[in-house]
């Protein structure tokens, strides 16, 4: 999933489409990007062996 995000973000049109999708729908969950962002994707990654 990390590799997904560093990818997308060398791909102009995705990057464009996002910053769109950032200022059409500024203050709701559309504004997010549907891949999420890297310190997510950690904290998800990590989240399940903290537990143990």
């Amino acid at each position: 999933m990390l590799a997904e995000l560093e990818n997308s973000e060398s791909d102009y049109q995705r990057v464009t489409m996002d910053n769109l999708h950032t200022a059409a729908f500024q203050g709701t969950s559309l504004a997010r990007s549907p891949l999420g962002t890297s310190a997510s994707l950690q904290v998800i990654a990590v989240s399940p062996s903290a537990l143990f």
